[in-house]
């Protein structure tokens, strides 16, 4: 049996949570014990609540009263201590990973868990040094209280104990259990509402191609709307190349033609091989379908087919198969204009064109973020980001594309990459594997 105990102000607020559902049944079948604590009670006709050291309003918990209130709660002799957990918005935001160390950690410590719900400005700072075994935040915002994160914790860790959900197989679908999100469901009846019918395989009967489609489908919503979530729990390389059918294809120009020169002037640079060679790798990295240099100088233009040709036909592909991979999408033009006709051709659609740029002070109507795919990636287009030479786009290119990206910063105010170093952060940012799991 997991033992539960809630150290709160007001317990009559978890009458209900105790007393339906599944919390209801869990306790019933013996499966789960849960009892509330009042700081009220243990105050002792004490104040609850100090104000906080210093100017400025705002009251915490007293320290004393927690202590009062944690030394109440029975503990089974010779047993370790329970598992404790306090809630606050400055705490490790709760996740599903995070929720089944936190169940193998209460197993360890006799399945007895104490849940700290606070109130006003929190607790004071020494009761969850004393006590805590960990600091929860549910989410990236603030609550009146603690009690509702402590019913929401309490909701999610329940699922994880065996027989407290009827079939197993439920927790072993959630989403964020694993990389993916959970496929989408139908329910039987009605078969049509509101226009709106139920994919036909799913009534088959055929549970391989039911499997199958309900996969798809998980890619599908993690790709569209948890991207985030899962480049930081792929699970395969499998899965890796599954999912990239659901993610817009991607290119990258690279323009030498109106960029902004010495003294403020538009004018075109210089092609540069190592820009051509480590922008080329970088794309191929992660997986984006193609390279343009973009360039109107003729002359330019004869030395960079004569360099991808080296690389593509002749010599270079044998002498270094790896760099010549990176380059084999990569593709000379005159205009951005060109470009995009090309992908039009290619894709059947325009492309969306992301300007890049490290000059923060330039506006753009549509600025975007590296957490903003999802923004793009709804509306179903090829995606083309333009990377600057020179000191950087001229600012009425930049205003004819669809987006732009913030720029690239770190702590200092220095702030000038070479647009090779620009791109490998920009692709990394945007479609990179975020792992943290070390196997």
């Amino acid at each position: 049996m997991f033992k539960v105990s809630v150290v709160t102000v007001f317990p009559t607020l978890y009458d209900g949570f105790f007393s339906h559902g599944l919390v209801k049944k869990g306790i019933e079948k013996g499966i789960i014990s849960i009892n509330s604590v009042s700081l009220i009670e243990a105050a002792k006709k004490k104040r609850i609540d100090v104000p906080i050291v210093g100017h400025g309003s705002g009251m915490v918990l007293n320290c004393s009263v927690v202590e009062e209130a944690y030394d109440s709660i029975k503990k089974e002799p010779g047993t370790p201590p329970p598992y404790k957990i306090f809630f606050s918005p400055a705490g490790k935001k709760l996740t599903q990973p995070l929720l089944k160390e936190i169940y193998q950690h209460v197993q360890q410590k006799n399945n007895h868990l104490v849940l700290f719900a606070g109130r006003y400005e929190g607790f004071d700072i020494r009761s969850e040094e004393e006590y805590a075994d960990i600091i929860l935040s549910v989410g990236d915002f603030v609550c009146n209280d603690g009690d509702i994160p402590a019913q929401l914790f309490m909701s999610a860790f329940f699922r994880l104990i065996p027989g407290f959900v009827g079939k197993e197989e439920s927790v072993i679908n959630d989403s964020f259990t694993g990389s993916l999100v959970d496929t989408s469901h139908y329910g039987k009846k009605p078969s049509i509402w509101k226009e709106r019918g139920v994919p036909e395989l799913l009534k088959s009967g055929n549970h391989q191609e039911v499997d199958e489609w309900r996969y798809q489908n998980s890619l599908q919503r993690t790709a569209n709307s948890h991207f985030a979530w899962w480049r930081l729990n792929v699970s395969s390389q499998k899965e890796k190349q599954d999912i990239k059918k659901y993610i817009p294809r991607h290119y990258v120009l690279l323009l030498h033609n109106d960029v902004m020169l010495p003294g403020n002037i538009v004018g075109e640079s210089s092609v540069t091989s190592i820009d051509i060679h480590d922008i080329s790798r970088s794309a191929a990295t992660y997986g984006l379908s193609g390279v343009f240099i973009v360039t109107r100088l003729v002359e330019q233009q004869k030395l960079v087919e004569k360099f991808l040709s080296f690389w593509q036909k002749g010599a270079g592909r044998e002498c270094n198969e790896s760099r010549a991979f990176a380059l084999r999408y990569t593709k000379c033009m005159g205009e951005i204009n060109e470009v995009k006709e090309h992908l039009k051709v290619v894709e059947g659609v325009e492309p969306i064109m992301i300007a890049t740029s490290s000059r923060r002070e330039i506006p753009h109507g549509k600025m975007i973020t590296y957490n903003d795919q999802e923004i793009i990636w709804k509306l179903q287009r090829p995606v083309l980001f333009i990377l600057g030479t020179a000191h950087g786009i001229d600012p009425q290119v930049m205003n004819i594309c669809d987006f732009r990206l913030l720029p690239i910063e770190g702590f200092e105010e220095f702030n000038f990459l070479s647009v090779r170093s620009a791109a490998a952060v920009i692709f990394d940012r945007w479609l990179g594997i975020q792992s943290k799991k070390l196997t």
